[in-house]
Parts: structure tokens; sequence; C-alpha cells
């Protein structure tokens, strides 16, 4: 395993760096690992690089398949591609199990950049539409997409985990599965989505907000300044994952600024609520035509979809709940109210289209 000491010498012995002396002495190392060992390898000039180092066997099997599917979706050269929205990869070594990739510089994560200029701009909406609608749209061969599917993500199984998922459960996680378990009408609902899983396109399968990096010099034309990152997961799926997955952010950062009672509506919310919630609808509103014109759907169809991609949103939310309580000594009021939410969504997708995207779809506006 590479640490900041090794990794330089490694580099350059793959021919990753040609510099020597006093240039080598200005690069700066930042460890930044999560479920990989992960370094980042910061030069003045010249490209800097990004290092995702494997742990175990589960580890160096998904990067080696993060490593094939940059390679499919480079290999795609049509005019208007998937590739220009991926970060250049470098480089795999099969043996020590370590990935590199360029690093974009100054860049930030779609949850930085709202955070940091707190504004949703339609434009960046519409350049992460075009380009899940591109990877959507990807030519399956079967030379080329792995022919085995992961299926539906671990959480739609949730209430009934295998023991697999059990031994990682933290003590809060668990009492967040007892109220999922507990109510009938929740487990109804996980189940008859995860019948209603396609295998129709190749996904990303994390499509959140942390895996989209924006570059600061690509306002306000983000098109050519959006790249998508942490492939280790992606597969054939339902492409409504990935939509939803984005409209569950929206809805996730409305959610923890407020906690809702139960008997409130939403169009009931506190004024400073609704204001939020009134600044995201636009852009939530742009990213889901934007997606539906470049995927070329009729409006039956998009509908349709709509509906489908709001529940799986409700899911995606789920997760990112149950994912919190993972880490947290107990279950605060915020988890609940996001597990609340999320059967909410799953009850009545109708009403989260129309009250909580904005969005008024084609059959409710003839």
């Amino acid at each position: 395993m590479l640490g900041p000491l090794e990794v330089l010498p490694y580099l350059q012995s793959r021919g990753y760096l040609t510099t020597s002396g006093a240039v080598l002495d200005d690069i700066t190392i930042e460890d930044t690992s999560r479920r990989n060992t992960n370094l980042k390898v910061l030069r003045p000039r010249g490209t800097s690089l990004f290092l995702k180092q494997a742990r175990d066997a589960d580890g160096a099997a998904h990067l080696a398949h993060e490593a094939s599917i940059y390679r499919i979706l480079r290999a795609d050269v049509r005019r208007d591609s998937f590739s220009r929205c991926l970060p250049r990869l470098l480089g795999y070594d099969a043996i020590e199990h370590i990935l590199v990739v360029e690093l974009v510089r100054k860049s930030h994560s779609l949850r930085e950049h709202y955070a940091l200029k707190r504004r949703f701009p339609v434009a960046l909406s519409m350049a992460v539409a075009h380009a899940l609608a591109r990877l959507h749209r990807f030519p399956i061969k079967d030379d080329l997409v792995p022919k085995s599917s992961p299926g539906p993500p671990w959480i739609f199984s949730l209430h009934r985990p295998d023991l697999r998922h059990w031994r990682g459960l933290s003590s809060t996680s668990l009492k967040a599965i007892e109220i999922i378990q507990g109510n009938s009408e929740f487990c109804r609902l996980l189940n008859e989505l995860q019948q209603e899983w396609r295998n129709d396109a190749l996904i990303h399968f994390d499509a959140k907000w942390d895996n989209c990096i924006v570059l600061e010099s690509s306002a306000p034309k983000y098109a050519g300044g959006l790249r998508i990152i942490d492939w280790e997961l992606a597969g054939l799926g339902d492409a409504c994952w990935d939509v939803g997955s984005v409209l569950a952010d929206h809805l996730n950062l409305w959610r923890s600024s407020v906690l809702l009672s139960d008997d409130q509506t939403p169009e009931h919310c506190p004024a400073d609520v609704q204001w939020r919630l009134e600044r995201m609808q636009p852009a939530m509103r742009a990213f889901w035509r934007t997606y539906v014109r470049f995927m070329q759907h009729e409006p039956a169809v998009a509908d349709d979809l709509l509906v489908r991609t709001v529940r799986f949103a409700a899911v995606r939310l789920l997760q990112t709940a149950v994912e919190a309580a993972q880490v947290s000594p107990e279950l605060t009021s915020n988890i609940v109210g996001s597990m609340q939410l999320s059967l909410n969504m799953l009850q009545r997708p109708m009403e989260t289209i129309l009250h909580l995207l904005g969005i008024r779809p084609h059959a409710s506006s003839r």
C-alpha cells in the first residue's frame, strides 16, 4: 500500500512523473481516503493526479471494474459522447491494484458548488441532465458492457437484509431498519419497486452531487466544465435510479433545513423553507425537462418515467438516511424525518412532483 512517502517514486517509475529535484519538492500529497486509500498528488504546474488503492479483494475487484468502465466510455468517439464528462484515465496497475486518473484542479463537487454559491443555476442542472442522458444513451454491446448486472441497490431489500449486510450495520442503523420493518406499507412499496427495476441502460449507480465535479472556470457554460467521477458501481441498470438520485439530493438539502411535523403538507411549510424549495424548483424542472428532451421521450412515456423516477428518488432518500444512521450515535429527528419523507413520496409520487419538484406533467397540463 502506497503512502505519501512512496507515492512519488512509484509515479516516477510508472512514467506518470518525469520531473525531479526541486520540482518534486513543490508537489503536495493529500490523503483523502474513504472506502479506498486515496491520494491527491497536487502539482503547481502540469497535470495533478488522483490515486485510488484497494484495501482488500473486494476493493481490487471494484477498481478493476472502474478502470474497465473508463476504457469503455473513453472508446466512444461520437460527437456527443459521454467521454467529455470523464476525468482522464492515466492507468490502472492490476498487480498493485492502483487506479490513476487526472485530478481536476480548481473544481468543486456539485454539493460544494451549491454551498459556496448559495444558488442553483439552471444551466448547471441542464448540463448534469445532458451528461446523464448521454450516458444512458450509450450503445450497449455485449463485447463492451459487462453482461452481469448488480441488480437493484442494497437499499431496496433493507427491510430483509442478508447476513452480509447485518455484519456491517451499526446499532443506530439497526434501529432505522426496525422502523422500516415495522411499517408494512413501507415494506410493500419497497418490494413493489424492486420488482419494477429494469436493466435498460448503462448507469452510474451512485449519481449523487458528490460525484459531479464542476470546474470553476466553466461558469456560465457548464456543459464543458462538468466531470463525473467514481465509477466503481457502474453497470447495466435502471436509468431512473440515476435521475432519481440527483433529484433526491435536492430534496435532501431542503429536508435537512427543516423538521416537518407529520401533519404538515409540502405547500404549508414555513415560509423560509418554502423559499429554499422555490429556489431549487427551477433547477429541478430544467434538469428533468432537459433529460427528457435529450432522451427523446414522448410525453406519455416521460410522465410514466417521472413517477417511477420520483419513487426511486424516495428510495435514494431512504438510503441517505440509513447511511447517516450508520455514523450517528443515535436516531436523530432529521434521520427519522427523512425516512418519513421517503415513505410519503412512495405513497404520493404525484403530489411530490407537483408540490416539491414544481413540475407539471404533460397529462395534467392538457
